[in-house]
């Protein structure tokens, strides 16, 4: 069922089987007016729980999937031209509301080269929920010209994946003369000035025990992935500029938070390697500095997982907020939905103009950028320097920090 009300997936929480549940309830339309049809759609509501029960215990019962890779040993590259380039992002977008519908349409509009969605299609990744999002005439997925590609959040292994990997990735990958596919869930695109990594983090964030919570697990690099990144990316052999995309993020002041994915890029990168890392899961967007002078992995964190489910807003931990160097974030109240105490949602784009990356982040109102951020990456000298714009004057400002700490080494 496509373009439902975002209120319906208002406290949404994380357990598979109540996403298994939702996933029923959602799977029909609205009460019909006919008496046969009015008798059956009560007689669903009735059932809805025990179906989802027997839907889940299937998916309990099922193995998990085996961790695709590229048939070539040497896949997953794919050449970026030098020429000035656009790329738009999506993250926790894919639930066929009326919300996902504008955000996708607001994206369409910025006319991107190439578009990537950052993992979670809702509820449970099944092959016609990837239709009702990702279908090029029925769904609101803003294809780009030049290429498309995606990373699975938890969700997607909700079904084991089955829908995100039969039925998504071929609809992902380059298109020159002879379409490149994307035949796993992590990627690199790169040109002589770039790279943007894609990895898979929620392959090991799925647990398969009854009333489990999906966050059982912790989220962690599969070893494919590690191997993938030291024999074929090779990043310490490297000067270009790393934009790393994920679905969970590696620290956060509101909710949980997934170290391991931090732990083991810090085994593979070099020693003091800047790198700009978006990622979703987590619905607000904030904006975070590196974690400490003595971090192996100089990371500048950005969580954009505000696409399409209702940004709903927490209280922030102070301990967090203060150890993971949270520098500003979205509080603001939509007025459309202030009695809900939703928040905006939003996407970013990325453009590449020879070795500055600019990285624009929108809200579901605004033409112009709340933020803006450019970065120079001098492969001379391998440094990334960063600078940062609060031109909407719209985010909430940490405890006294400036929003130029989001961009600085302390």
């Amino acid at each position: 069922m496509r373009n439902k009300p975002i209120s319906k997936f208002k406290n949404h929480n994380r357990t598979i089987f109540h996403s298994y549940v939702q996933r029923q309830k959602h799977s029909i339309s609205i009460e019909p007016n006919n008496l046969w049809g009015k008798m059956k759609f009560k007689m669903f509501i009735i059932l809805e729980k025990p179906i989802a029960a027997l839907y889940y215990l299937c998916y309990i019962l099922s193995r998990k999937p085996t961790f695709r890779v590229y048939k070539d040993p040497k896949g997953g590259i794919f050449r970026l031209n030098n020429e000035k380039l656009s790329i738009g992002l999506l993250s926790d977008w894919a639930n066929a509301t009326d919300i996902s519908q504008k955000i996708g349409k607001l994206l369409k509009d910025k006319h991107c080269d190439i578009n990537i969605h950052m993992g979670d299609i809702y509820y449970i990744g099944e092959a016609d929920e990837v239709y009702d999002n990702f279908d090029e005439e029925q769904g609101d997925f803003p294809y780009g010209e030049l290429g498309n590609f995606a990373i699975p959040g938890n969700h997607e292994y909700f079904s084991n994946a089955t829908g995100f990997f039969d039925v998504l990735l071929p609809k992902m990958g380059i298109k020159t003369n002879a379409t490149i596919p994307q035949e796993s869930g992590f990627f690199c695109l790169e040109n002589d000035f770039w790279r943007i990594i894609g990895l898979d983090t929620g392959y090991h964030s799925v647990e398969k025990k009854f009333f489990k919570k999906t966050l059982g697990q912790d989220a962690h690099l599969d070893k494919k992935i590690i191997d993938w990144l030291k024999s074929v990316v090779k990043p310490n052999k490297d000067e270009r500029g790393i934009i790393l995309l994920t679905h969970h993020q590696p620290k956060s002041a509101f909710e949980e938070f997934y170290p391991k994915i931090y732990e083991a890029l810090s085994a593979i990168f070099d020693s003091d390697r800047k790198i700009i890392w978006l990622w979703g899961h987590e619905h607000r967007l904030s904006f975070y500095g590196v974690h400490a002078q003595n971090d192996k992995l100089k990371a500048f964190g950005r969580c954009i997982g505000h696409g399409g489910m209702p940004v709903e807003i927490l209280p922030l931990k102070k301990s967090d907020a203060d150890q993971q160097s949270l520098i500003a974030y979205d509080e603001r109240i939509n007025p459309a939905y202030e009695n809900n105490s939703i928040g905006y949602n939003g996407f970013a784009t990325i453009q590449l103009d020879k070795n500055k990356a600019t990285i624009e982040y929108f809200d579901i109102t605004l033409n112009e950028p709340l933020i803006r951020e450019e970065w120079i990456n001098d492969m001379e000298s391998n440094s990334l320097t960063g600078t940062i714009q609060n031109i909407a004057n719209a985010l909430t400002i940490y405890d006294g920090r400036s929003i130029n700490d989001a961009v600085k080494v302390k």
